[in-house]
């Protein structure tokens, strides 16, 4: 079969060296009223393709009707958000409903073409230019290639998902005295005064990668670390597609939902009677705030043993 993936800009970097894809087509999404033209225009261009079938991964209204005008003739997907369109659906809230994961969600889409034997693991294909980048980055910062390096990812993208200042300086503090690890901030441009904040309060030098790297060059740093202290956010799933042990913080969202396939990761949840709520903005977000330093703390040396463990 001849396979071609659609896909945007942002995520063509870290897809292109996929063996597994044919033809990569990048789409130009837009907002507003130019949106509607360019569904129509790749409509057009894809219709020219004569594909055989599409499988539709996003779920929306503009996936769903993007593939309905491009003329295909077997059209794959869940069945909500414009699922009408489609040939073919998988009922989407009966697999929410029995907690399905994300990508045992997306698997089920396969099932449809007959196939049921997959393996249920991640991958990504790592650049070896980003990852001289990320070796020269270490190196400025006086990271040994032996050296116990820990990630914390400062930001979860929504207001809610986000642990607190104090939380991040103290973890940091704790666990570059009982680990005697190396300690590397990550987040985007937007969390940069943020972690000026969490470096004020911490008194040795953190690493600030903060804003400092492409999307290549986060999943190779990602790929550095020993473990990955994360919200549930994109960066949860890139250490379980390259084999980094992550702590993840869950809150407002459902970790029997979100979580990636992954061989060494902990999830530390708090039951708070109003989580999961998914809200983007709250006044107390006491499920983030009833995570305890200390917590985290033993995870992650517990992740550390563990890698021991597997590698001894």
């Amino acid at each position: 079969a001849h396979i071609c993936l659609l896909t945007t800009e942002k995520f063509y970097k870290i897809i292109y060296r996929c063996p597994y894809i044919n033809e990569i087509v990048v789409y130009q999404r837009q907002k507003g009223i130019g949106k509607i033209s360019r569904v129509f225009k790749m409509a057009r261009k894809l219709k020219q393709e004569n594909f055989d079938m599409a499988i539709d991964l996003q779920n929306n209204w503009e996936s769903h009707l993007l593939i309905y005008l491009s003329s295909i003739f077997r059209r794959y997907g869940y069945n909500r958000k414009g699922g009408f369109l489609l040939t073919d659906r998988v009922d989407y809230l009966s697999l929410k409903k029995n907690a399905s994961l994300p990508l045992k969600q997306q698997l089920r889409l396969l099932h449809l073409l007959g196939i049921v034997q997959m393996e249920e693991s991640l991958e990504l294909w790592i650049s070896p230019e980003e990852e001289g980048y990320i070796q020269r980055f270490l190196k400025r910062e006086w990271v040994a290639p032996s050296q116990i390096l820990i990630g914390m990812v400062i930001s979860g993208g929504w207001e809610t998902k986000t642990w607190q200042i104090q939380s991040f300086s103290r973890l940091a503090e704790r666990l570059m005295k009982d680990c005697h690890a190396r300690i590397l901030m990550i987040g985007e441009e937007k969390d940069k005064q943020k972690g000026e904040r969490i470096q004020s309060l911490v008194k040795e030098r953190l690493i600030n990668a903060i804003g400092k790297t492409n999307l290549e060059q986060l999943v190779c740093l990602i790929k550095r670390c020993r473990v990955l202290i994360t919200p549930d956010s994109a960066t949860m799933h890139i250490a379980a597609a390259v084999g980094t042990p992550f702590v993840a913080l869950f809150g407002p969202t459902d970790p029997s939902s979100h979580l990636p396939p992954a061989k060494r990761f902990k999830v530390i949840r708090k039951t708070i009677a109003c989580s999961p709520c998914y809200r983007h903005r709250c006044l107390t977000k006491k499920c983030m705030r009833a995570i305890k330093v200390e917590e985290v703390v033993e995870a992650v040396k517990e992740m550390l043993v563990d890698e021991q463990r597997v590698y001894s």
